[in-house]
This record gives structure tokens, sequence and C-alpha cells, in this order.
């Protein structure tokens, strides 16, 4: 992995008041320029300090990421730590004094543009992190539970009303309640938990192109980015869990709108003849969220051929093979819509915001009706994870969300050896 790639964002959304950071602040402050500076310098100093400490408390990565635009920290979406460009100039004088190492970015017209990377130096941790017992000092995170991006992608304001208002409640309840449970890995996972703040279990919704209906998924918690084969090695207050998806749950929901229960058909909706099963669903995915049919192409056949190189030839024959010229991709849709009709209008339509919506309202309402029952649950966007013992009432929980938002729409939930028709466990007309 190159160092580009292995760096994780600077973190804008913590702040402090431990005395140790205060006193590590003012001897930094004084190393780079005499002391006695603003609030404002102050504030990115602390933040600088926070930064570099959990990257060598946690280090998941080697860098952190960090833009050196004018612009960059204005469009940050969780800067409760008011951190400015002011930043730029603490990062310099740390850089010209021997405490931090820097990566350059650069911007590219022609793509692959990068930020600049920093990580701490041996000078840094020996005087101020390991001499002020930073790793040992609180730190608080900060985020708005509900952030809305504008078309231009960036975060917009917007006025509170009754529905976000509930969508922060919902949030909030489960944040404070999340703290009072105990969630970590296997105690046989003990390298990997080293790399891990266990705290960050915070989550944030993220609504998108200025509307309430479009994306709303939930972000933030360290379990979104555990590689899924460690997942299941995750605890909640000491016990296994399990945790369960929703099948091709856009395809349902699709259905669902139309009206057609398509879990009644009891068949695979990625199964078309002739085809892998990889290949149709990464087709169906992709097409569902790309707004015209060159644009679903280049990103199915892309996917693909990351995961299948050319180097694996049976790979790349069988999967890829069949959509690796236009022709032969628009011939796989023709395929699709032969096996499911309903998708026409939804496919290279750019409809996968507004489904989007639809699970994310799904998570919402399982989450609220599992905290109400003191059940911890872990969401990542379409499956969930819970303790083996809460099986079932994860089971009722979803049920009851199809019920609210698309009760035709309804999609089975398995694991890894199991399929489950959830319309036994609805409390609500599914």
């Amino acid at each position: 992995m190159n160092s580009y790639d292995d760096s994780r964002p600077f973190d804008c959304s913590r702040t402090t008041a431990d005395e140790r950071y205060v006193r590590a602040a003012d001897a930094l402050e004084a190393e780079l320029d005499g002391g006695g500076r603003s609030s404002t310098i102050r504030r990115q100093t602390l933040s600088l300090l926070i930064n570099i400490t959990r990257l060598h408390q946690f280090p998941s990565h080697n860098y952190i990421s960090v833009g050196k635009a004018e612009g960059y920290f204005r469009e940050q979406e969780q800067n409760h730590a008011k951190i400015s460009y002011k930043l730029i100039d603490v990062l310099n004088k740390a850089r010209d004094k021997g405490l931090i190492e820097e990566i350059i970015g650069f911007n590219d017209p022609t793509g692959g543009s990068r930020l600049t990377r920093i990580k701490p130096t041996q000078r840094i941790i020996d005087d101020y992190i390991l001499k002020f017992d930073l790793e040992k000092a609180k730190t608080e995170r900060n985020i708005s539970p509900v952030i809305l991006r504008g078309k231009n992608k960036k975060k917009t304001k917007f006025k509170p009303n009754k529905i976000t208002r509930e969508y922060e409640r919902v949030t909030n309840t489960y944040n404070q309640f999340l703290k009072t449970q105990t969630v970590s890995l296997s105690a046989d996972k003990k390298q990997e938990s080293t790399k891990i703040d266990f705290s960050d279990c915070e989550l944030y919704r993220v609504f998108n192109r200025g509307s309430f209906k479009k994306g709303g998924r939930f972000y933030g918690s360290w379990w979104m980015n555990l590689p899924k084969i460690l997942r299941g090695f995750i605890e909640i207050n000491g016990q296994e869990t399990i945790e369960l998806d929703f099948q091709a749950q856009h395809v349902f929901l699709i259905y669902g709108r139309e009206g057609i229960p398509y879990i009644k058909q009891n068949k695979d909706p990625y199964k078309v003849d002739g085809y892998h099963r990889e290949t149709v669903k990464k087709a169906i995915v992709t097409a569902i969220n790309c707004k015209n049919r060159q644009q679903a192409w280049r990103g199915c056949l892309n996917a693909l051929q990351q995961e299948h190189p050319s180097s694996k030839i049976l790979d790349y024959e069988t999967i890829v093979g069949p959509v690796d010229t236009k022709k032969g991709y628009n011939t796989l849709l023709e395929k699709i819509l032969e096996v499911h009709p309903p998708l026409d209008k939804y496919l290279c339509s750019d409809k996968g915001v507004d489904l989007m919506f639809l699970d994310s309202e799904i998570c919402r309402h399982i989450l609220n009706e599992m905290t109400q029952k003191k059940c911890p649950v872990l969401p990542v966007h379409d499956s969930f994870i819970v303790a083996s013992t809460q099986k079932k009432e994860l089971l009722k929980a979803a049920a009851n969300a199809y019920g609210l938002v698309c009760p035709a729409g309804i999609a089975p939930m398995h694991s890894e050896n199991e399929k489950i028709n959830l319309g036994k466990y609805a409390e609500y007309d599914l």
C-alpha cells in the first residue's frame, strides 16, 4: 500500500479540555512561535496534537490526510473543533521543526489528485505524546446527527422541521444508548483491537442533493470501516454476535414500489440463465446507481476487473468476459429486464439515491425499535449485527420496519448459512 492510500482523514470533530493537552499545547506553541498566540491558533494546535496522538495510539493507518486548500476546512461536515486555514501555518512550522513528516499532495486536472499526508516523527512522540501522557488524556467527539449535502455535494444549512427533528432524536437516542454498551473484538483478535478506538460508536445520517428524500444512510462508527472478515469477531457486552443482511434489498424495494411482492416468487433475484451470479449482481447494482448505460457499463466493468483481474483467467472469462464490451453489457441488461420487467425505469436512470433513502428509513426504524427494547444493534447499511441471543428481536424489528416503509418490498434476511423470510415476524401488515 502506498503512503497516499495508507491514511485516514484529519478529524475535525474532536475537542478537549484535558489539562494534559492544555500543557502540551502551551509547550508546542512556545516551540513553534514563542507562545501567547490567539484562541484560534490554540484550537489548531490542540487539534493537531489530538490527531497525531490518536494515530500513534490507534495505528489503523500510518498517515493522516489533510487538505491545504484555503476552503478545505470550511467544507468539512463535522468541523466542531472549528479548524480553519490557520492549521496549515501550524503544520508547516511543525514540519520545519522536524515534528511531523509530510508528503505533499497534488492537484492533477486529468484525475488522481491527492491530499497532503502527515505523520508524527519520533521527536513529537517523545517530547509531547509521551512526555505529557496524552494517550491517557480524554477527548470528546462532537458530531451533528443529520447532515444535508447540496447538489454540489457540500454540506449545506437547513431549517429544522418535525421530520428532521425526529431523525435527530432517533440518532441521538441510539448514540446515547450505545455509549452504555461494550462493543469490541474478541480476545483472539488482540492485535487488530489495538488499532481501533472502540469509543467511536456515534452514528450520523447524510442526505444528498439538498433533499431529505435522497440518501440518508448512517455513517461514523468504527465497525463500518472494519473488513467483513473481522466483523464476525465483534462482541457486544461480551457475547458472540451474528450479522444478518437483506438479500438484494434494492431489487426487492423496486418491486415493492411497483406494488409487486417479489418475495412470493421465492427466486434468487440475481439469477439470469447463462451468466454468473456475481456478474448479474454487479450489473444491476451499478445500473441502479448510474445515469446512463455508458456510465453503468464502465462502473460495472471496472468493479469486476478490480475484483477479478485478467491474471485469474478462469474468473475473468466467466465473470468479467460477458461484459467486457458495451454490446455484451447491453445484452446482459436486456436479459435482466426479461427476468425483472419492473426494473426498466430504475436502471441507468439515477434512482439509487432514492432507494438509499428507503433503505436508510428501514435502518432508522430498526435502530429505533431495538433501542426502545434495550437491544444493541450495529448497522452496516443493509446489514445488522446483534448478539446471537437477540437474533429474533432483530428479525421482528426488521419485519416491522418494512411494514412501515415498503410492505410489498420486504426482502429476506440471511446469514452465511440461513435465509429467513421475515413475514412471520411482522407486527405490521406486509
